[in-house]
């Protein structure tokens, strides 16, 4: 299925973000602060940025300074035949630690190495985050993942 590994592509710097970004979705991603949820539903689905906009804002209600509210993007995603949901626990490390078990979760990075085909948005805390293909588009790779859903629209 999508589960290969292969050399992905992660984002070495900022600079090398900004530009990758802007190579794909335009200018306009720059003048929203907090559109992390429209530029990653832009690079998913291939759509404008204005148009992920437009759309985030009517469903979502999404605001340029504040971003969109995260339980309505989960239960929009969760009700809609576009998105699957992954369950990270498959991707998670587990260890001892003083004769504890202790679970952490996998870093955006590290799925990117894991799903080399397709297109996944990733969810952190307060922030989320687009895998096209094997390639992050992320500012901070070390982001620890809250929930994956993958793009089957």
């Amino acid at each position: 299925c999508c589960y290969s590994i292969k050399q992905s592509k992660v984002m070495r710097n900022y600079k090398e973000y900004f530009e990758r970004k802007t190579e794909l979705l335009g200018n306009g991603w720059r003048e929203h602060p907090s559109g992390c949820v429209p530029s990653a539903l832009a690079l998913i689905t291939g759509r404008t940025f204005e148009d992920a906009v437009e759309y985030a804002t009517e469903k979502l209600g999404y605001d340029r300074k504040t971003g969109v509210n995260s339980d309505r993007l989960y239960r929009l995603l969760d009700s809609s035949t576009r998105w699957k949901k992954i369950g990270i626990q498959d991707f998670c490390n587990e260890y001892k630690v003083n004769g504890r078990i202790v679970i952490r979760r996998p870093r955006a990075k590290n799925l990117a190495k894991k799903f080399s085909r397709g297109k996944y948005l990733l969810m952190t805390s307060g922030h989320a985050t687009a895998i096209l293909e094997g390639e992050l588009i992320e500012s901070n790779p070390k982001r620890i993942v809250n929930a994956v859903y993958e793009y089957v629209g």
